[in-house]
């Protein structure tokens, strides 16, 4: 018995014009609404409404940080070496000068996506609140709260209605 002989088609590599023309009809389904838009949610973490995307989204900035941290400091330690060869060199001053705009707009990114991911954590927390596990019980309790207040007001009623007298049991033995 001899083996399967098993044949390997290429993959199909479309021509530019055709991946042009199904770009241009994925955009026009999508400002028709046939198609939906993918969004990116780490640009507004307000549009986040589940738990999954809170997280991915977490992620996604937590990663980015650590690369802006990580540029960061490659920056300093490239104007440190450049801030000694300043005094002799005007190419290292402009140069230094240069590091020094693209640190300010660094900075400014750093600081755009520290605040991106606190209210990340803030969308999730209320997520976690309102659909995480023991959300059900929490309302549960919730609601049973509500009965015993209505039991309680429905109590103080009768008492009321009744002229403030409370009955007394016949017996001892009914207490």
């Amino acid at each position: 018995m001899e083996a399967p002989v098993i044949y390997l088609e290429p993959p199909l590599i479309l021509p530019k014009s055709q991946i042009k023309i199904d770009e241009e009809v994925e955009n026009f389904l999508k400002k028709v609404g046939l198609e939906d838009e993918t969004n990116d949610k780490s640009d507004d973490p307000y549009k986040i409404t589940n738990i999954d995307d809170a997280k991915t989204t977490e992620s996604s900035i937590k990663s980015r940080l650590s690369k802006m941290r990580k540029t960061r400091e490659d920056m300093f330690k490239r104007m440190r070496t450049l801030s000694i060869k300043i005094p002799g060199d005007p190419e290292a001053s402009r140069e230094f000068n240069k590091l020094k705009n693209g640190l300010k707009k660094l900075d400014d990114a750093l600081e755009n996506q520290i605040k991106k991911l606190t209210q990340v954590e803030h969308v999730k927390a209320a997520l976690i609140d309102k659909k995480g596990a023991g959300s059900d019980a929490m309302a549960g309790e919730e609601q049973m709260e509500e009965r015993e207040e209505e039991i309680e007001n429905e109590e103080e009623k009768e008492e009321e209605e009744n002229g403030g007298e409370e009955e007394e049991p016949e017996n001892e033995d009914d207490f």
